[in-house]
């Protein structure tokens, strides 16, 4: 028997839960849109799905999210932003 070759299960929502309001209120709080433009933003633009699929680096999504919202830190802190939103799903 051949192994497989690749492995693919979901992860959000399922062993870990997300909530990219957490991100929203941190973006705010160190660039120039309010929270909840921040949270429209992440919510509507096609920036996250893009990264999420691999269409685009981690540099190129940090650039072109700072430049939207006026994040002021660096990547990162950018990086460790968005690993704050994750938790343990509950049971």
């Amino acid at each position: 028997m051949k192994p497989p070759q690749v492995v693919v299960f979901d992860l959000g929502k399922v062993l870990v839960d997300f909530d990219y309001g957490i991100v929203a209120r941190k973006i705010a709080a160190q660039g120039t849109m309010s929270v909840l433009e921040v949270q429209k933003f992440i919510d509507h633009s096609p920036l996250l799905f893009r990264f999420e699929t691999g269409l685009m680096t981690q540099e190129e999504f940090f650039g072109e999210v700072s430049a939207a919202t006026g994040f002021r830190g660096d990547i990162g802190e950018f990086g460790q932003l968005f690993g704050d939103i994750l938790s343990p799903c509950p049971r």
